[in-house]
């Protein structure tokens, strides 16, 4: 990702920031919700594959007999210029039962939407999680394989360098006598194949949800391990753990990593018991941790012209979290709610415009796509 902003390590002084709010003015002005063509489900993941298209990615819940519900991988388009809003780009992945969990754009003819595998049918163990690329031209799917032992699968994380380098981070579950026991998973694009990594740590211990890269020889990945935060780096050769991140007393784990650069990487998640945002950052020596306010917990980050945005929700209630921090102070989006739960999980900036996607319930527990945006000044 190109920083379109100055880059916030040159704000930041040495050792844990305090906490400033900007006395309660809002960046950001006249949420908007967006329609999009997705009756119920939930929209995961959002990016930008130039300054004036969009692109989302999530899936649908078709309820069935009974209780039961299917869901389908939803890939949704959106051009400012046209000014028709969000509409449903058709995949080969539509039909699949599974989610679109995740979407990276390197280019406008360099897409790629990862997701599950299919756990709910009888012989679902060993079954490929899918994956899907865009060339430009046509689309491609490129499932990526498990062992046989494998129950359910999903990944959740994807960044996309070029058409022959791109890493999608997960988990697994491995049948193992009478236990199923979680694994995560490291897969590598090399433009043929995908590829298993192996992991610098307990892969049934960690726990994997999003993945970033700047060049080759730059690449991150966070999550959690034994309930602590975990970010992890490859450097073109090797994975190894990232030393000296600040331990959590309550526990903890990082949802969210993005890249501004090499020395310029933010992270964030939440602080387990202590019920309130995590936030570290790292200036290409060592990792901070950033003082945030309120009590959510962050599941996506984005570049904006009010700082490095951090959205997510509080557990709790479920009350929308939305704070922008540009080196020295913060300032609350004031992103509306719009369900008696709303569950925030995806944040792009682009054409002057912030959108946010997830999910809602409403009273009657219905799952509604969450699409809104604002402009900010």
């Amino acid at each position: 990702m190109t920083s379109k902003t100055r880059p916030l390590s040159v704000l930041l002084a040495a050792g844990a920031l305090a906490v400033t709010t900007a006395g309660g003015a809002q960046a950001a002005a006249g949420w908007q919700a967006q329609p999009v063509p997705v009756a119920s489900g939930n929209i995961l993941a959002l990016t930008s594959l130039t300054p004036h298209i969009t692109w989302a990615a999530g899936f649908r819940v078709t309820p069935t007999a009974g209780k039961a519900t299917i869901l389908n991988p939803v890939v949704l388009s959106r051009d400012d210029r046209n000014g028709k809003g969000w509409q449903p780009v058709a995949t080969p992945g539509d039909a699949l039962r599974s989610r679109a969990n995740a979407i990276s754009a390197h280019s406008a003819d360099d897409v790629w939407v990862v997701g599950d595998n299919d756990p709910g049918s009888a012989d679902s163990y060993g079954k490929p999680i899918f994956t899907e690329h865009w060339d430009g031209r046509r689309w491609r799917t490129a499932p990526v394989p498990v062992p046989s032992d494998v129950f359910a699968a999903d990944l959740l994380g994807i960044s996309t360098l070029n058409q022959h380098d791109a890493w999608a981070v997960g988990t697994v579950e491995v049948v193992r006598g009478q236990e199923i026991v979680p694994d995560s998973i490291v897969e590598h694009w090399d433009g043929t194949a995908w590829q298993a990594t192996k992991l610098p740590v307990d892969a049934a211990a960690a726990y994997l949800t999003s993945v970033t890269a700047t060049g080759p020889d730059d690449v991150w990945a966070v999550g959690s391990l034994n309930a602590q935060p975990l970010a992890l780096h490859f450097d073109g050769e090797t994975w190894s753990r990232v030393p000296g991140l600040p331990a959590e007393p309550g526990g903890g784990e990082l949802n969210q990593v993005l890249a501004e650069g090499p020395h310029d990487i933010w992270a964030a998640g939440d602080a387990g018991s202590a019920s309130g945002p995590l936030v570290e950052h790292y200036d290409g020596r060592r990792w901070t941790r950033v003082a945030a306010p309120g009590a959510g917990e962050v599941f996506a980050i984005a570049e904006t012209p009010s700082g490095i945005a951090f959205i997510g929700y509080t557990r709790a209630d479920g009350t929308p979290y939305s704070e922008a921090f540009d080196g020295r102070k913060w300032t609350d989006l004031g992103l509306p709610a719009r369900g008696v739960f709303d569950a925030p999980y995806a944040a792009v900036y682009g054409d002057g415009q912030l959108t946010v996607s997830g999910a809602y319930d409403t009273s009657d527990g219905a799952m509604n796509p969450l699409m809104i945006g604002s402009s900010l000044r």
